[in-house]
Protein backbone atom coordinates (compact mmCIF):
# COMPACT_ATOMS: atom_id res chain seq x y z
CA UNK A 1 0.00 0.00 0.00
CA UNK A 2 1.26 3.66 -0.95
CA UNK A 3 2.66 5.62 1.88
CA UNK A 4 0.78 8.23 0.31
CA UNK A 5 -2.19 8.87 -1.26
CA UNK A 6 -1.86 12.33 -3.77
CA UNK A 7 -5.86 12.98 -4.73
CA UNK A 8 -6.06 15.91 -7.19
CA UNK A 9 -8.62 18.19 -5.25
CA UNK A 10 -10.40 19.68 -8.35
CA UNK A 11 -11.82 16.44 -9.07
CA UNK A 12 -13.36 16.37 -5.77
CA UNK A 13 -14.33 19.98 -6.30
CA UNK A 14 -16.39 19.75 -9.41
CA UNK A 15 -18.14 16.84 -8.78
CA UNK A 16 -19.18 18.22 -5.40
CA UNK A 17 -20.58 21.74 -7.20
CA UNK A 18 -21.78 20.11 -9.89
CA UNK A 19 -23.87 17.78 -7.51
CA UNK A 20 -25.27 20.71 -5.63
CA UNK A 21 -26.78 22.42 -8.49
CA UNK A 22 -29.28 21.76 -11.11
CA UNK A 23 -29.85 23.98 -14.66
CA UNK A 24 -33.80 25.29 -14.84
CA UNK A 25 -35.62 27.22 -17.32
CA UNK A 26 -37.42 30.27 -16.20
CA UNK A 27 -39.15 33.15 -17.88
CA UNK A 28 -38.18 36.33 -17.94
CA UNK A 29 -40.55 38.50 -19.93
CA UNK A 30 -41.35 37.18 -23.09
CA UNK A 31 -38.42 35.00 -23.26
CA UNK A 32 -37.05 32.07 -21.29
CA UNK A 33 -34.02 32.03 -20.04
CA UNK A 34 -31.59 29.22 -18.23
CA UNK A 35 -30.18 29.55 -14.75
CA UNK A 36 -28.52 27.53 -12.29
CA UNK A 37 -29.93 26.97 -8.81
CA UNK A 38 -28.53 25.04 -5.48
CA UNK A 39 -30.58 21.49 -4.89
CA UNK A 40 -31.72 22.30 -1.39
CA UNK A 41 -31.11 18.07 -1.23
CA UNK A 42 -27.31 18.11 -1.46
CA UNK A 43 -24.76 19.38 0.94
CA UNK A 44 -21.67 19.61 -0.86
CA UNK A 45 -19.58 19.44 2.05
CA UNK A 46 -20.94 15.44 2.38
CA UNK A 47 -20.13 14.54 -1.07
CA UNK A 48 -16.69 15.72 -0.67
CA UNK A 49 -16.42 13.83 2.90
CA UNK A 50 -17.74 10.68 1.27
CA UNK A 51 -15.35 10.72 -1.16
CA UNK A 52 -12.12 11.67 1.34
CA UNK A 53 -14.09 8.60 3.75
CA UNK A 54 -13.98 6.14 0.38
CA UNK A 55 -9.75 7.01 0.69
CA UNK A 56 -9.76 6.40 3.81
CA UNK A 57 -11.04 2.96 3.33
CA UNK A 58 -9.49 2.04 0.73
CA UNK A 59 -5.90 3.21 1.49
CA UNK A 60 -6.60 2.75 5.49
CA UNK A 61 -2.42 3.22 5.62
CA UNK A 62 -2.14 6.08 4.05
CA UNK A 63 -1.57 9.51 4.41
CA UNK A 64 -3.80 11.51 2.32
CA UNK A 65 -2.53 14.31 0.88
CA UNK A 66 -4.88 16.50 -1.33
CA UNK A 67 -3.64 19.22 -3.75
CA UNK A 68 -6.05 21.90 -5.38
CA UNK A 69 -5.35 24.49 -8.30
CA UNK A 70 -3.38 28.05 -7.41
CA UNK A 71 -3.20 31.41 -9.02
CA UNK A 72 -1.11 32.17 -12.46
CA UNK A 73 -1.13 29.24 -14.32
CA UNK A 74 2.36 29.74 -16.28
CA UNK A 75 0.64 27.88 -19.50
CA UNK A 76 -1.33 30.81 -20.06
CA UNK A 77 2.06 32.93 -19.95
CA UNK A 78 3.15 30.00 -23.19
CA UNK A 79 0.07 30.59 -25.20
CA UNK A 80 -3.07 32.85 -24.44
CA UNK A 81 -5.11 30.39 -25.89
CA UNK A 82 -4.92 27.64 -23.07
CA UNK A 83 -8.02 26.52 -22.11
CA UNK A 84 -9.45 29.60 -23.95
CA UNK A 85 -12.12 27.48 -24.45
CA UNK A 86 -13.91 27.54 -21.18
CA UNK A 87 -16.33 29.87 -20.43
CA UNK A 88 -16.31 31.48 -16.95
CA UNK A 89 -19.58 31.06 -16.75
CA UNK A 90 -19.87 27.45 -16.87
CA UNK A 91 -17.96 27.51 -12.93
CA UNK A 92 -20.52 25.92 -10.76
CA UNK A 93 -22.27 28.39 -8.34
CA UNK A 94 -20.57 26.50 -4.91
CA UNK A 95 -17.04 26.81 -6.37
CA UNK A 96 -15.12 28.47 -4.20
CA UNK A 97 -17.29 26.80 -1.16
CA UNK A 98 -16.04 23.35 -2.39
CA UNK A 99 -12.05 24.72 -2.20
CA UNK A 100 -12.61 26.17 1.22
CA UNK A 101 -14.00 23.09 2.26
CA UNK A 102 -10.96 21.03 1.61
CA UNK A 103 -8.84 23.94 2.56
CA UNK A 104 -10.41 24.00 6.10
CA UNK A 105 -11.39 20.37 6.94
CA UNK A 106 -8.55 18.37 4.57
CA UNK A 107 -5.42 20.75 4.66
CA UNK A 108 -5.42 20.93 1.09
CA UNK A 109 -2.39 22.39 -0.15
CA UNK A 110 -1.77 24.28 -3.45
CA UNK A 111 1.17 25.70 -5.60
CA UNK A 112 0.73 28.86 -7.18
CA UNK A 113 2.81 29.10 -11.09
CA UNK A 114 1.14 25.67 -11.96
CA UNK A 115 -1.41 22.96 -12.50
CA UNK A 116 -2.24 20.67 -9.47
CA UNK A 117 -1.41 18.11 -11.95
CA UNK A 118 1.60 19.26 -12.27
CA UNK A 119 2.43 19.49 -8.18
CA UNK A 120 1.01 15.63 -8.16
CA UNK A 121 3.66 15.24 -10.60
CA UNK A 122 6.34 16.13 -9.10
CA UNK A 123 5.56 14.68 -5.57
CA UNK A 124 5.00 11.26 -7.28
CA UNK A 125 8.65 11.68 -9.57
CA UNK A 126 10.46 13.22 -6.94
CA UNK A 127 9.15 11.43 -3.51
CA UNK A 128 11.49 8.35 -1.82
CA UNK A 129 8.70 6.68 -0.73
CA UNK A 130 5.26 4.73 -2.38
CA UNK A 131 2.58 7.53 -3.78
CA UNK A 132 -0.10 6.84 -5.35
CA UNK A 133 -2.26 9.63 -7.71
CA UNK A 134 -6.12 9.64 -6.99
CA UNK A 135 -7.79 11.56 -10.12
CA UNK A 136 -9.81 10.78 -13.08
CA UNK A 137 -7.38 12.73 -15.26
CA UNK A 138 -6.08 10.97 -18.19
CA UNK A 139 -3.12 13.60 -18.54
CA UNK A 140 -2.17 12.39 -15.50
CA UNK A 141 -1.10 8.60 -17.01
CA UNK A 142 1.95 10.58 -18.05
CA UNK A 143 3.25 10.23 -15.08
CA UNK A 144 5.06 6.75 -14.20
CA UNK A 145 3.59 5.33 -11.30
CA UNK A 146 0.45 4.26 -8.87
CA UNK A 147 -2.65 5.34 -9.83
CA UNK A 148 -6.14 5.41 -8.67
CA UNK A 149 -9.34 5.54 -10.34
CA UNK A 150 -11.91 7.69 -8.22
CA UNK A 151 -14.69 7.45 -10.55
CA UNK A 152 -13.68 3.47 -11.44
CA UNK A 153 -12.34 2.22 -8.17
CA UNK A 154 -9.23 1.21 -10.26
CA UNK A 155 -6.00 0.77 -8.55
CA UNK A 156 -3.45 0.40 -11.57
CA UNK A 157 0.29 0.99 -12.14
CA UNK A 158 1.46 3.26 -15.38
CA UNK A 159 4.84 1.74 -16.03
CA UNK A 160 7.41 4.40 -17.55
CA UNK A 161 6.98 3.20 -20.84
CA UNK A 162 3.31 3.67 -20.80
CA UNK A 163 3.69 6.99 -19.34
CA UNK A 164 5.98 7.29 -22.21
CA UNK A 165 3.80 6.37 -24.71
CA UNK A 166 0.67 8.35 -23.65
CA UNK A 167 2.59 11.26 -23.11
CA UNK A 168 3.48 11.02 -27.44
CA UNK A 169 0.23 10.27 -27.68
CA UNK A 170 -1.70 13.05 -26.50
CA UNK A 171 1.42 15.44 -28.64
CA UNK A 172 -0.34 13.97 -31.42
CA UNK A 173 -3.80 14.38 -30.80
CA UNK A 174 -3.90 17.32 -28.74
CA UNK A 175 -6.67 17.68 -25.66
CA UNK A 176 -9.53 19.58 -27.08
CA UNK A 177 -10.74 20.39 -23.07
CA UNK A 178 -7.70 22.36 -22.47
CA UNK A 179 -7.93 23.76 -26.24
CA UNK A 180 -4.44 21.94 -27.21
CA UNK A 181 -4.89 21.25 -30.63
CA UNK A 182 -1.65 18.46 -31.66
CA UNK A 183 -1.15 17.89 -34.87
CA UNK A 184 -3.90 18.97 -37.07
CA UNK A 185 -6.15 15.86 -38.73
CA UNK A 186 -4.84 13.27 -36.28
CA UNK A 187 -6.91 11.50 -34.28
CA UNK A 188 -6.56 8.33 -31.94
CA UNK A 189 -6.81 5.48 -34.29
CA UNK A 190 -3.94 7.54 -36.66
CA UNK A 191 -1.96 8.29 -33.32
CA UNK A 192 -1.96 4.76 -32.55
CA UNK A 193 -0.16 4.05 -36.18
CA UNK A 194 2.22 6.83 -36.21
CA UNK A 195 3.57 5.72 -32.69
CA UNK A 196 3.87 1.87 -33.86
CA UNK A 197 6.44 2.85 -36.76
CA UNK A 198 10.00 4.10 -36.60
CA UNK A 199 12.65 2.90 -34.27
CA UNK A 200 11.52 4.97 -30.45
CA UNK A 201 8.36 6.97 -30.36
CA UNK A 202 9.97 10.48 -30.28
CA UNK A 203 11.22 9.97 -33.54
CA UNK A 204 7.71 8.38 -34.89
CA UNK A 205 5.89 11.67 -33.60
CA UNK A 206 8.29 14.31 -34.31
CA UNK A 207 8.37 13.13 -38.00
CA UNK A 208 4.87 13.31 -38.33
CA UNK A 209 5.00 16.82 -37.40
CA UNK A 210 7.77 17.52 -39.76
CA UNK A 211 5.88 15.52 -42.26
CA UNK A 212 2.82 17.18 -41.76
CA UNK A 213 3.31 21.04 -40.79
CA UNK A 214 6.87 21.17 -43.23
CA UNK A 215 9.46 23.70 -41.76
CA UNK A 216 7.63 25.06 -39.17
CA UNK A 217 7.39 21.62 -37.49
CA UNK A 218 9.65 22.54 -34.68
CA UNK A 219 7.68 25.68 -33.27
CA UNK A 220 4.25 23.84 -33.30
CA UNK A 221 6.21 20.77 -31.64
CA UNK A 222 7.70 22.99 -28.59
CA UNK A 223 4.49 24.83 -27.85
CA UNK A 224 2.39 21.80 -27.97
CA UNK A 225 5.69 19.85 -25.87
CA UNK A 226 5.12 22.97 -23.07
CA UNK A 227 1.30 22.71 -22.86
CA UNK A 228 0.62 18.68 -22.72
CA UNK A 229 3.91 18.02 -20.37
CA UNK A 230 3.36 17.22 -16.48
CA UNK A 231 5.79 18.91 -14.79
CA UNK A 232 8.39 16.07 -12.95
CA UNK A 233 10.72 19.08 -11.14
CA UNK A 234 10.29 21.90 -10.86
CA UNK A 235 13.39 22.58 -13.82
CA UNK A 236 11.35 21.89 -16.26
CA UNK A 237 9.11 25.18 -16.32
CA UNK A 238 9.73 26.99 -20.02
CA UNK A 239 12.50 29.11 -19.56
CA UNK A 240 10.47 32.32 -21.82
CA UNK A 241 7.94 32.16 -18.91
CA UNK A 242 9.53 31.58 -15.97
CA UNK A 243 13.16 32.42 -14.86
CA UNK A 244 15.29 30.83 -12.48
CA UNK A 245 13.97 33.10 -9.77
CA UNK A 246 10.65 31.73 -9.88
CA UNK A 247 12.10 27.88 -10.79
CA UNK A 248 13.83 28.45 -7.70
CA UNK A 249 10.62 29.43 -6.07
CA UNK A 250 8.61 26.89 -7.23
CA UNK A 251 10.93 24.07 -5.64
CA UNK A 252 11.18 25.80 -2.58
CA UNK A 253 6.97 25.45 -2.23
CA UNK A 254 7.13 22.44 -3.42
CA UNK A 255 10.02 21.25 -0.94
CA UNK A 256 8.16 23.14 1.87
CA UNK A 257 4.32 21.05 0.97
CA UNK A 258 6.60 17.83 0.92
CA UNK A 259 7.91 18.91 4.32
CA UNK A 260 4.53 19.58 5.98
CA UNK A 261 2.89 15.76 4.69
CA UNK A 262 6.29 13.95 5.61
CA UNK A 263 6.51 13.31 1.99
CA UNK A 264 10.93 12.42 2.11
CA UNK A 265 11.93 13.96 -2.00
CA UNK A 266 14.61 12.08 -3.82
CA UNK A 267 17.27 14.88 -4.46
CA UNK A 268 17.65 18.31 -2.26
CA UNK A 269 15.92 20.93 -3.58
CA UNK A 270 17.21 24.42 -1.90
Amino acid sequence: MSEHLLVDGDILVMKAAFASERTVIKDKGNTQITVKELVPQVDYTRVIDDLMYEFSQVFPDSNIVTIIGGNNNFRKEVDPNYKKNRDPQDRPLMYEDCRDWLRDKYSAHSVDGVETDDVLGMLQCMAIGDTCIASIDKDLNTIPGEHYNIDKGDHYLVTPEQAEYNFYFQMLTGDSTDNITGLPRVGKVKARKILMEGDNLLNSALGAYEDRLGEDFKQHWDLTLKLVRILQHPTELPDESYDNRKAYQLACNVHSLAEREGIELNETLI
